[in-house]
Protein backbone atom coordinates (compact mmCIF):
# COMPACT_ATOMS: atom_id res chain seq x y z
CA UNK A 1 0.00 0.00 0.00
CA UNK A 2 1.14 3.61 -1.19
CA UNK A 3 2.77 5.00 2.03
CA UNK A 4 1.65 8.77 1.18
CA UNK A 5 -2.72 7.88 1.22
CA UNK A 6 -2.73 7.47 4.51
CA UNK A 7 -1.05 10.75 4.88
CA UNK A 8 -2.81 12.60 2.90
CA UNK A 9 -5.90 11.42 4.18
CA UNK A 10 -4.54 12.97 7.17
CA UNK A 11 -3.75 16.07 5.92
CA UNK A 12 -7.66 16.25 4.45
CA UNK A 13 -9.25 15.23 7.97
CA UNK A 14 -6.48 17.84 9.59
CA UNK A 15 -7.42 20.86 7.36
CA UNK A 16 -10.87 20.17 7.84
CA UNK A 17 -11.08 20.39 11.50
CA UNK A 18 -8.65 23.43 11.46
CA UNK A 19 -11.43 24.93 9.06
CA UNK A 20 -14.63 23.82 11.57
CA UNK A 21 -12.31 25.55 14.82
CA UNK A 22 -11.56 28.62 13.20
CA UNK A 23 -14.47 29.23 11.10
CA UNK A 24 -17.11 30.16 14.23
CA UNK A 25 -20.62 30.93 13.72
CA UNK A 26 -20.46 33.09 11.07
CA UNK A 27 -20.13 30.77 8.40
CA UNK A 28 -24.13 31.26 9.01
CA UNK A 29 -24.13 34.77 7.40
CA UNK A 30 -24.09 33.72 3.93
CA UNK A 31 -26.16 30.07 4.18
CA UNK A 32 -29.09 32.05 5.94
CA UNK A 33 -29.06 35.09 3.67
CA UNK A 34 -31.14 34.18 0.68
CA UNK A 35 -31.11 37.96 -0.77
CA UNK A 36 -27.32 38.55 -0.63
CA UNK A 37 -25.33 34.94 -0.78
CA UNK A 38 -21.95 35.49 -2.28
CA UNK A 39 -20.41 32.20 -3.84
CA UNK A 40 -16.61 34.00 -3.73
CA UNK A 41 -16.85 34.07 0.27
CA UNK A 42 -13.25 35.13 0.23
CA UNK A 43 -11.05 37.77 -2.82
CA UNK A 44 -7.91 38.38 -1.50
CA UNK A 45 -5.95 41.02 -3.36
CA UNK A 46 -3.11 39.60 -5.37
CA UNK A 47 -2.14 42.41 -7.79
CA UNK A 48 0.89 43.54 -7.77
CA UNK A 49 2.63 46.47 -5.47
CA UNK A 50 6.47 46.34 -7.02
CA UNK A 51 6.84 46.79 -11.04
CA UNK A 52 10.32 47.73 -12.53
CA UNK A 53 10.63 48.32 -16.21
CA UNK A 54 14.11 49.24 -18.27
CA UNK A 55 14.09 53.03 -16.70
CA UNK A 56 11.94 53.09 -13.67
CA UNK A 57 10.90 51.13 -10.51
CA UNK A 58 7.26 51.62 -9.25
CA UNK A 59 6.71 50.85 -5.19
CA UNK A 60 3.40 50.37 -3.21
CA UNK A 61 3.26 49.59 0.24
CA UNK A 62 -0.01 49.54 2.67
CA UNK A 63 -0.33 49.35 6.46
CA UNK A 64 -2.88 49.33 8.52
CA UNK A 65 -2.87 50.25 12.49
CA UNK A 66 -5.30 48.91 15.12
CA UNK A 67 -5.49 51.98 17.63
CA UNK A 68 -7.29 52.22 20.69
CA UNK A 69 -9.95 55.13 20.95
CA UNK A 70 -8.65 57.93 23.48
CA UNK A 71 -11.98 59.43 23.75
CA UNK A 72 -15.64 58.10 24.07
CA UNK A 73 -18.69 59.98 22.98
CA UNK A 74 -22.08 58.23 23.77
CA UNK A 75 -25.38 59.91 22.90
CA UNK A 76 -28.70 58.71 24.34
CA UNK A 77 -31.92 59.85 22.88
CA UNK A 78 -34.51 60.87 25.19
CA UNK A 79 -38.52 61.63 24.66
CA UNK A 80 -41.17 63.25 26.66
CA UNK A 81 -44.85 63.15 26.39
CA UNK A 82 -47.47 65.83 27.81
CA UNK A 83 -50.88 67.96 27.20
CA UNK A 84 -48.80 70.80 27.51
CA UNK A 85 -45.53 71.89 25.72
CA UNK A 86 -44.43 73.73 29.18
CA UNK A 87 -45.20 70.59 31.04
CA UNK A 88 -43.53 68.88 28.68
CA UNK A 89 -40.51 70.43 28.77
CA UNK A 90 -40.21 70.09 32.25
CA UNK A 91 -41.05 67.12 32.89
CA UNK A 92 -37.95 65.84 30.22
CA UNK A 93 -35.64 68.74 31.46
CA UNK A 94 -35.92 67.18 35.43
CA UNK A 95 -35.22 63.55 34.07
CA UNK A 96 -32.27 64.69 32.08
CA UNK A 97 -30.52 66.95 35.37
CA UNK A 98 -31.43 63.52 37.19
CA UNK A 99 -29.59 61.69 35.17
CA UNK A 100 -26.53 64.30 35.09
CA UNK A 101 -26.73 64.26 38.99
CA UNK A 102 -26.17 60.34 38.96
CA UNK A 103 -23.48 60.23 36.53
CA UNK A 104 -21.29 62.90 39.14
CA UNK A 105 -20.70 60.11 41.48
CA UNK A 106 -19.23 58.13 39.08
CA UNK A 107 -16.85 60.66 37.97
CA UNK A 108 -18.52 62.10 34.98
CA UNK A 109 -18.74 65.60 35.37
CA UNK A 110 -21.51 68.53 34.12
CA UNK A 111 -18.55 69.76 31.91
CA UNK A 112 -18.28 66.42 29.72
CA UNK A 113 -22.06 66.37 29.06
CA UNK A 114 -24.30 68.51 26.74
CA UNK A 115 -27.85 68.40 25.78
CA UNK A 116 -29.17 68.92 22.31
CA UNK A 117 -32.48 70.11 21.06
CA UNK A 118 -34.12 67.48 18.62
CA UNK A 119 -38.07 68.43 17.87
CA UNK A 120 -41.02 69.08 19.32
CA UNK A 121 -44.46 67.94 17.76
CA UNK A 122 -47.89 68.02 18.24
CA UNK A 123 -49.77 64.46 19.07
CA UNK A 124 -52.55 63.39 17.47
CA UNK A 125 -55.07 60.47 18.44
CA UNK A 126 -58.17 59.36 17.35
CA UNK A 127 -61.79 58.31 18.86
CA UNK A 128 -65.01 56.92 17.91
CA UNK A 129 -68.34 59.18 17.89
CA UNK A 130 -71.13 56.98 16.76
CA UNK A 131 -70.06 56.17 13.11
CA UNK A 132 -66.98 58.83 12.95
CA UNK A 133 -63.35 58.44 13.83
CA UNK A 134 -62.55 61.98 15.02
CA UNK A 135 -58.78 62.93 15.14
CA UNK A 136 -58.12 65.48 18.34
CA UNK A 137 -54.92 67.05 19.62
CA UNK A 138 -53.65 65.20 22.22
CA UNK A 139 -50.44 66.68 23.54
CA UNK A 140 -47.14 67.70 22.64
CA UNK A 141 -43.67 65.80 22.48
CA UNK A 142 -40.69 66.67 22.97
CA UNK A 143 -36.94 64.82 21.91
CA UNK A 144 -33.75 65.53 23.36
CA UNK A 145 -30.31 63.70 22.98
CA UNK A 146 -27.96 63.80 25.80
CA UNK A 147 -24.19 63.71 24.62
CA UNK A 148 -21.32 62.46 26.86
CA UNK A 149 -18.18 62.29 26.53
CA UNK A 150 -15.89 60.20 28.38
CA UNK A 151 -12.33 58.80 28.28
CA UNK A 152 -12.88 55.29 29.71
CA UNK A 153 -14.39 52.55 27.91
CA UNK A 154 -16.11 50.72 31.18
CA UNK A 155 -18.11 54.13 31.43
CA UNK A 156 -19.92 53.68 28.52
CA UNK A 157 -21.88 50.41 30.07
CA UNK A 158 -22.12 52.20 33.60
CA UNK A 159 -23.57 55.56 31.39
CA UNK A 160 -26.03 52.85 29.94
CA UNK A 161 -27.28 51.30 32.95
CA UNK A 162 -27.75 54.38 34.90
CA UNK A 163 -29.52 56.15 32.06
CA UNK A 164 -31.88 53.12 32.28
CA UNK A 165 -32.81 54.33 35.51
CA UNK A 166 -34.77 57.11 33.91
CA UNK A 167 -35.89 55.58 31.66
CA UNK A 168 -34.04 56.69 29.24
CA UNK A 169 -33.31 53.30 26.70
CA UNK A 170 -32.51 54.97 23.26
CA UNK A 171 -28.41 54.25 22.68
CA UNK A 172 -27.98 56.63 19.35
CA UNK A 173 -24.23 55.76 18.56
CA UNK A 174 -20.90 55.81 20.30
CA UNK A 175 -18.17 57.92 18.48
CA UNK A 176 -14.41 56.61 18.84
CA UNK A 177 -12.10 58.81 18.82
CA UNK A 178 -8.45 59.55 18.99
CA UNK A 179 -6.63 63.24 20.41
CA UNK A 180 -3.51 63.31 18.11
CA UNK A 181 -3.97 62.35 14.33
CA UNK A 182 -0.62 63.63 13.17
CA UNK A 183 1.75 61.44 15.66
CA UNK A 184 -0.87 58.71 14.58
CA UNK A 185 0.40 59.32 11.00
CA UNK A 186 3.64 59.90 11.87
CA UNK A 187 3.91 56.52 13.17
CA UNK A 188 2.30 54.70 10.88
CA UNK A 189 4.39 56.91 7.71
CA UNK A 190 7.73 55.45 9.32
CA UNK A 191 6.59 51.94 9.15
CA UNK A 192 5.48 52.35 5.96
CA UNK A 193 8.57 54.04 4.64
CA UNK A 194 11.08 51.57 6.50
CA UNK A 195 9.48 49.01 4.12
CA UNK A 196 9.45 51.25 1.07
CA UNK A 197 13.32 51.35 1.04
CA UNK A 198 13.74 48.13 2.00
CA UNK A 199 11.90 47.01 -1.16
CA UNK A 200 13.84 49.05 -3.25
CA UNK A 201 17.38 48.50 -2.23
CA UNK A 202 15.97 44.70 -2.30
CA UNK A 203 15.39 45.03 -6.20
CA UNK A 204 17.97 47.48 -6.77
CA UNK A 205 20.43 44.77 -5.86
CA UNK A 206 18.36 41.46 -7.14
CA UNK A 207 19.04 42.94 -10.69
CA UNK A 208 21.85 44.97 -10.01
CA UNK A 209 20.51 48.23 -11.21
CA UNK A 210 21.00 52.02 -9.36
CA UNK A 211 19.06 54.71 -8.80
CA UNK A 212 19.15 58.47 -10.36
CA UNK A 213 17.54 61.73 -9.59
CA UNK A 214 14.70 62.57 -6.92
CA UNK A 215 12.03 60.02 -5.89
CA UNK A 216 8.58 60.71 -6.28
CA UNK A 217 6.18 59.78 -3.98
CA UNK A 218 2.15 59.66 -3.02
CA UNK A 219 0.23 58.84 -0.32
CA UNK A 220 -2.79 58.31 0.90
CA UNK A 221 -4.41 57.99 4.31
CA UNK A 222 -7.60 57.20 5.44
CA UNK A 223 -9.15 56.02 8.77
CA UNK A 224 -12.37 53.52 9.21
CA UNK A 225 -14.53 53.63 13.03
CA UNK A 226 -16.33 50.87 14.09
CA UNK A 227 -19.88 51.50 13.06
CA UNK A 228 -19.46 50.89 9.58
CA UNK A 229 -17.74 47.41 10.06
CA UNK A 230 -20.16 45.39 12.19
CA UNK A 231 -21.72 42.77 10.52
CA UNK A 232 -24.80 40.16 11.15
CA UNK A 233 -26.06 36.22 11.01
CA UNK A 234 -28.29 34.32 12.13
CA UNK A 235 -27.35 31.12 13.38
CA UNK A 236 -29.94 27.89 13.05
CA UNK A 237 -30.65 24.83 10.87
CA UNK A 238 -33.94 24.09 9.78
CA UNK A 239 -35.54 21.26 7.90
CA UNK A 240 -36.93 21.02 4.51
CA UNK A 241 -40.51 19.65 2.93
CA UNK A 242 -41.56 18.62 -0.11
CA UNK A 243 -45.39 19.34 -0.58
CA UNK A 244 -47.23 17.05 -3.42
CA UNK A 245 -48.78 19.56 -6.27
CA UNK A 246 -51.26 16.86 -7.90
CA UNK A 247 -52.80 16.78 -4.37
CA UNK A 248 -51.93 20.19 -3.14
CA UNK A 249 -53.37 21.24 0.49
CA UNK A 250 -52.71 24.60 1.89
CA UNK A 251 -50.15 24.44 4.52
CA UNK A 252 -49.18 27.60 7.25
CA UNK A 253 -45.64 27.32 8.68
CA UNK A 254 -45.46 29.01 12.17
CA UNK A 255 -41.70 30.03 12.99
CA UNK A 256 -39.57 30.58 15.50
CA UNK A 257 -38.09 34.12 16.70
CA UNK A 258 -34.77 33.07 14.85
CA UNK A 259 -31.81 35.29 17.22
CA UNK A 260 -29.68 37.40 14.90
CA UNK A 261 -26.05 38.03 16.39
CA UNK A 262 -23.73 41.16 15.38
CA UNK A 263 -20.12 41.07 15.46
CA UNK A 264 -17.74 43.22 14.45
CA UNK A 265 -15.80 42.41 11.75
CA UNK A 266 -12.50 44.95 11.26
CA UNK A 267 -10.70 45.08 7.66
CA UNK A 268 -8.95 42.30 6.67
CA UNK A 269 -5.31 42.43 7.68
CA UNK A 270 -4.24 40.57 4.35
CA UNK A 271 -2.91 42.45 1.31
CA UNK A 272 -0.66 44.69 3.85
CA UNK A 273 2.81 44.87 4.02
CA UNK A 274 2.29 45.21 7.98
CA UNK A 275 -0.27 45.35 10.50
CA UNK A 276 0.67 47.48 13.19
CA UNK A 277 -1.36 45.95 17.14
CA UNK A 278 -2.56 43.41 14.81
CA UNK A 279 -3.62 41.05 17.93
CA UNK A 280 -5.78 44.09 19.56
CA UNK A 281 -8.85 42.56 21.21
CA UNK A 282 -10.42 46.46 22.31
CA UNK A 283 -12.54 47.52 18.96
CA UNK A 284 -11.04 51.34 18.00
CA UNK A 285 -10.47 52.85 14.65
CA UNK A 286 -7.98 51.52 12.04
CA UNK A 287 -6.12 53.77 9.89
CA UNK A 288 -4.76 52.89 6.62
CA UNK A 289 -2.16 54.34 5.05
CA UNK A 290 -0.56 53.66 1.40
CA UNK A 291 2.51 54.95 -0.29
CA UNK A 292 3.26 54.67 -3.77
CA UNK A 293 6.94 55.74 -4.92
CA UNK A 294 8.41 55.98 -8.13
CA UNK A 295 12.52 55.48 -8.52
CA UNK A 296 14.15 56.44 -12.00
CA UNK A 297 16.80 54.22 -12.64
CA UNK A 298 20.24 54.51 -14.21
CA UNK A 299 21.07 53.43 -17.40
CA UNK A 300 22.50 49.99 -17.52
CA UNK A 301 26.49 49.90 -18.89
CA UNK A 302 26.52 48.24 -22.42
CA UNK A 303 29.10 44.97 -22.25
Amino acid sequence: MNAKIPLLIAMHVLSNSLFAQISGNQIYKDKNNTYHRNENTTIINTSPNITMNDSMLFITTKVLLNQKADQFLITLGVNEESKSSISCDNQINNRISDLISKLKYFGIKKEAISVDFISQSKIYDNQFIRDTIKEYEKGFEIKKNIIIATNRLENIDLIIKTAAEFKIYDIVKVDYLNDDLTAIHDEIFDEALKICRSKKDKYLRAFNRTETGQVNMSEQFYFVFPETQYNEYKAFETTEFETNYNNYTARVIKKERKNTTYYYNGIDCRGFDKVIHAAETEVGVQYILTINISVKLANQNKK
